[in-house]
């Protein structure tokens, strides 16, 4: 976001030359440390840039230094902490990911995808006014262009997700700024009318956006998981097998791993953390003490389920019968004759009965299913 404001700035500034070189001073160190396709924002960017403003030894010697300087630093924090030398893990990944292109391991999405599901997701109402700027107002297209550019450019791999292109939500969202501005300008009858067509959606928006949050609330079984296993076996000592370890050792499957199990939920120093992939039999699991699985039956004949962790499955439209059964359960509904106290504590009793009130009224209802077991083995 810092980039992207002196971006705007070096095209309205009476002295670009120190915008540009903010910018390219914050995208530098956001793709060498932290995400590594910002690189590949910045390229189209400064390509466009360039066309306005000259771009010379100076801007190119910024990067160049904060280049270097961005990486040390990545090398030597990340080294340590990784315990592997000379480890550079954006790098790695963007090695992994799109010089070997590995990423269609995690699955495969059409080339439109980003323009026709994702995009329209992150910004809803802004998209459209998004558009209407770029015909009323040519300074959009400055701001627009490079970033199709970028968008057009990642979709030439065949795994897609959202995060990858999320940094295109503010220039869109400044665009629709630009084209709401010119509508407010207008006082003919018909843009008053506009005016409130675009409140409406925003407010759609929002709501739009909160139902997505609660649902990728749900995404997450697999970090879930592991944190209820730290809470159910927070006093685990292995007692029952001398030739093993006291600690606890726990396998997370790919599932559970590419849904929230990550190094930073692993809590115990004492415990010991797989996720090898090379186990094939039951017996390959036999020195483990817990599991956290997607594959519960593969592992009935070692290991006992301790507790399930649900997680998103889709999204299912009510009928209209279900509305007006639910809304007559509500207003009919006898009370439990206790008075709630409205302390703080009765308070967030009374403000989720409501929001649970409100999502029981709402049209679509939320599915949930079993998706990671924690398990335990027979002899732990």
């Amino acid at each position: 976001i810092l980039a992207l404001s002196h971006w705007v700035l070096s095209t309205t500034s009476a002295n670009p030359s120190k915008h540009i070189r903010w910018l390219i001073t914050y995208a530098t160190i956001a793709s060498v440390i932290f995400r590594f396709e910002v690189v590949l924002t910045l390229g189209p960017i400064l390509l466009y840039t360039s066309r306005i403003h000259r771009i010379g030894f100076t801007e190119v010697a910024v990067g160049a230094s904060v280049g270097l300087a961005s990486l040390v630093t990545s090398l030597v924090i990340d080294s340590y902490f990784w315990q592997r030398p000379w480890m550079w893990p954006e790098g790695s990944v963007f090695y992994f990911n799109a010089i070997l292109g590995k990423s269609v391991e995690w699955g495969v999405s059409p080339f439109h995808t980003y323009f026709t599901v994702f995009i329209p997701k992150l910004l809803v109402a802004s998209l459209p006014l998004s558009i209407f700027a770029l015909i009323v107002d040519e300074r959009t297209r400055l701001y627009i262009s490079p970033i199709i550019i970028f968008v057009a450019g990642f979709s030439l791999l065949g795994h897609k997700e959202w995060r990858f292109i999320v940094y295109v939500v503010p220039v869109f969202n400044l665009c629709a700024a630009i084209g709401w501005s010119w509508i407010e300008q207008k006082a003919s009858k018909l843009y008053r009318i506009v005016r409130y067509i675009i409140i409406v959606a925003l407010i759609m928006s929002f709501i739009s956006s909160t139902g997505i949050l609660i649902i990728s609330s749900y995404n997450y079984p697999g970090g879930a998981a592991l944190l209820k296993l730290h809470n159910i076996e927070k006093n685990y000592i292995r007692e029952t097998d001398p030739y093993l370890p006291r600690s606890a050792r726990v396998h997370l499957d790919v599932y559970t791993a590419m849904t929230g199990a990550s190094r930073f939920g692993e809590l115990r120093k004492d415990w010991i953390y797989s996720k090898e992939e090379s186990h094939f039999t039951p017996e390959d699991y036999s020195n483990y003490t817990h599991i956290l699985t997607h594959t519960p039956l593969f592992h009935e004949d070692r290991f006992i389920v301790v507790d399930i962790v649900y997680g998103y499955e889709k999204v299912k439209r009510k009928s209209v019968k279900e509305v007006i059964e639910t809304l007559g359960d509500i207003t009919t509904g006898k009370a439990d004759g206790e008075k709630i106290k409205m302390n703080y504590d009765g308070f967030k009793v009374f403000a989720a009965g409501l929001i649970d009130t409100a999502f029981r009224l709402f049209p679509i209802e939320i599915v949930i299913e079993p998706k990671v077991w924690i398990m335990k083995s027979k002899t732990a």
